[in-house]
């Protein structure tokens, strides 16, 4: 699994028409009430980049949630119908494996454009898969780990430490170093 196809089908181009450009300011629609990665990655609505040559502006970065239905109202804007009847949060690729909310993407896929669910799957499948497992994976860890600090709760309220029962001459051999979700990994549902 690797975010390549954002890297090539998105980044790399908009850097390349940067550049044969010579562009000197790169416009972004990034709010910041949004939440998630993106938002977060700035502080403000403009960056000043001597690297790249080109500076970043995002216009609509202080937008709250009332300012765009403010906007939408006073211009008739028209939303797509992944919003308006199939329910969809936001848009992105189709399908994309890296969706914390891919679960209920692909349902809604595949209620409302099927053949596209089954491109989506085609394309991505083994991703879910692995996806799947992974967080299987995390909760069992998890579950580890909260068994393991309930027994050593309730050692130490015995006046016994998790040490002293390990019955190799005192040595603690404990570990409990599970492994923390991925809050950016899909929630995949089995068989996806």
């Amino acid at each position: 699994m690797s975010n390549k196809c954002c890297e090539y089908s998105k980044k790399k181009p908009a850097k390349r028409i940067v550049k044969e450009h010579d562009a000197d300011l790169d416009i972004t629609g990034i709010r910041q009430s949004e939440g998630g990665i993106r938002s977060a990655a700035y502080k403000t609505c403009f960056s000043e980049c001597k690297s790249k040559g080109c500076n970043t502006f995002r216009p609509i970065f202080w937008y709250t949630d009332g300012d765009k239905r403010d906007y939408e109202e006073m211009f008739g804007v028209t939303h797509s119908r992944c919003y308006t009847e199939y329910g969809l949060r936001r848009t992105g690729c189709v399908g994309c494996p890296f969706s914390k909310h891919i679960t209920e993407e692909l349902a809604i896929i595949e209620e409302h454009e099927p053949n596209l669910y089954k491109a989506a799957v085609h394309i991505f499948g083994k991703s879910y898969e692995y996806t799947a497992k992974y967080r299987a994976f995390v909760k069992e860890m998890k579950a580890k780990e909260k068994e393991e600090k309930n027994r050593d709760r309730l050692l130490s309220l015995n006046g016994t430490s998790a040490c002293d029962t390990s019955g190799v001459g005192g040595a603690c051999t404990s570990d409990r170093s599970a492994v923390s979700a991925d809050h950016n990994a899909p929630e995949i549902a089995k068989g996806a």
